[in-house]
């Protein structure tokens, strides 16, 4: 088994990780992305399934079809790809602010705080940011946002509010909080700051 500094531990290594696998006898490395990874209970290690590429990442739309291989966690070292870098880079962090608040399980208590402290608060803050400010869309791709898979978090996300927001155009929080469809927020919130707090 190859282990390297950038090997990873053993443990579980998230599905979407870009990985590099170095023990081919000749070629050089070989490159993928993770689809599934598990303890193995017969070894006691993590294995997961690959999708490899071959030699490199595509860089768009694979031409052609990636192919399977099952290796130990520890046998795969991490890519550290690197990111461009964001002409709006505030707008990334003011995203994550709003996108704490709504993931939270009741996101009026971190809005009462952040009102006492004379900051925009609440759901007329969340709409006049992502409604009115921006439009966090594919115009927002090297501004604010990464990639595709965060702009498609972040429509799922605006579609849940906007939903709500046409219900009640003037609503109050609690009554956006106590809305049947306020958990669609909650989760849509959760998966997109999960995803860019990650990156």
């Amino acid at each position: 088994m190859i282990q390297r500094d950038d090997s990873f531990t053993d443990g579980p290594i998230p599905i979407g990780t870009t990985v590099r696998y170095d023990g081919l006898a000749e070629g050089g490395p070989e490159f993928g992305v993770v689809v599934s990874c598990w303890l193995d209970p017969a070894v006691g290690l993590h294995d997961c399934y690959v999708a490899f590429f071959g030699r490199e990442l595509p860089s768009g739309a694979p031409t052609e079809k990636p192919y399977i291989l099952r290796y130990a966690s520890t046998s795969l070292a991490r890519l550290e790809a690197e990111r461009p870098t964001l002409s709006c880079p505030w707008i990334r962090t003011e995203l994550v602010e709003h996108l704490t608040d709504l993931a939270a399980a009741d996101p009026r208590e971190a809005w009462r705080r952040d009102a006492e402290r004379g900051l925009a608060a609440g759901m007329d803050a969340g709409v006049h940011f992502f409604f009115d400010d921006h439009d966090l869309d594919r115009r927002d791709l090297g501004v604010a946002l990464y990639d595709e898979r965060e702009v498609r978090l972040v429509r799922d996300l605006k579609a849940a509010l906007n939903n709500i927001v046409n219900a009640l155009p003037d609503g109050l929080d609690d009554e956006y909080v106590r809305h049947v469809d306020w958990p669609r927020v909650t989760r849509a919130a959760r998966l997109a700051l999960a995803r860019i707090e990650a990156v």
